[in-house]
């Protein structure tokens, strides 16, 4: 079975992937007290590995060296990212004089953490997957690119083992996903695969998974290093991705075949194309509001009004 990706145009799977990735996103931040009972590890945090895998397919799909414009970079990424840290600012002295909060304190964690707000470390990931998805143009349709990618990913496990590397330091870098540059390109070559082999690999990945976030619960150590590196991201290693990157995928893209052409599926699609400003603004929400987490998951999601009035008003009522 086959999901051929439009390489050249614009392709609404990819905003309806990037809808459902946004939604788990925040879903996860706003019900954490839930992810041990509906298994979010096998679902609901495979968000970030999926829209690394969907920039590597935007790197690669014409079949061209794309270096990153750093005005782009900033003017996009960059910018509104910093502008909502500000706010947090801005928060944190409201709070100081209020309330006499160390300020000071707050500063030094939202530098050391590189932002405050949950998912903060994703804008430095792709930041370094911008610029080091050109460098592997050539290697990634080379014939040994999986051996490359799976041996440089398990030398990446040993080295972190070996020098003990910090975990707010390797929560800012790209290297846990490191072999999701191969797999995005996958995309790009072949389409998202669910096959006999795609699925053995997919089955895999949900047993590491399953070992390594549940296995203490049986009595199981969780540590496996040097070939493991022992870290706070616990499922997110080079072998776990398969299931992301095949099973995952391959029914969510499915799925939109159910919505597709209904308002429902209207607005996932506006949902994924604002998927990054409601990203940011998550980080605001949940950093901030001190209302329930239910109440602040739709609160998230009405940024989308601010920039798709026009068009949510139109698909309500005459689509």
């Amino acid at each position: 079975m086959l999901i051929k990706l439009n390489k050249w145009g614009h392709e609404p799977l990819i905003d309806y992937l990037k809808a459902i990735c946004i939604i788990m996103v925040v879903i996860s931040h706003g019900t954490g007290e839930a992810r041990d009972v509906l298994l979010y590890p096998f679902w609901i945090d495979q968000a970030v590995p999926i829209f690394l895998m969907i920039q590597v397919f935007h790197a690669y799909k014409r079949d061209t060296v794309n270096y990153p414009s750093f005005s782009k970079l900033w003017s996009r990424i960059m910018k509104p990212f910093l502008a909502i840290q500000c706010l947090m600012v801005v928060y944190y002295l409201i709070r100081y004089f209020l309330k006499n909060e160390d300020f000071t304190e707050n500063m030094l964690l939202l530098v050391k953490n590189g932002g405050h707000g949950p998912g903060s470390y994703y804008i430095w990931i792709y930041l370094q997957f911008s610029i080091i998805l050109p460098l592997f143009t050539k290697l990634v349709k080379k014939s040994y690119a999986a051996a490359y990618f799976i041996g440089c990913s398990i030398g990446i496990e040993i080295i972190c083992s070996y020098i003990d590397m910090p975990d707010y330091i390797y929560r800012l870098l790209f290297l846990r996903y490191f072999f999701l540059v191969y797999l995005g390109y996958l995309w790009v070559k072949r389409g998202i695969v669910l096959n006999k082999i795609n699925i053995l690999l997919s089955i895999i990945s949900i047993t590491a998974i399953g070992l390594l976030y549940y296995g203490k619960s049986f009595g199981l150590t969780g540590e496996y290093e040097p070939l493991v590196f022992t870290t706070d991201w616990t499922i997110f290693h080079w072998f776990s991705y398969f299931l992301p990157w095949s099973f995952l995928s391959f029914f969510i893209c499915k799925s939109y075949k159910k919505v597709e052409g209904s308002k429902i599926g209207a607005i996932l699609l506006l949902v994924g194309k604002r998927s990054f400003e409601i990203f940011l603004f998550q980080m605001l929400v949940f950093q901030v509001s001190p209302l329930p987490g239910s109440i602040n998951i739709i609160l998230c999601f009405l940024v989308l009004a601010v920039y798709e009035r026009a068009t949510i008003k139109n698909i309500i009522f005459y689509k």
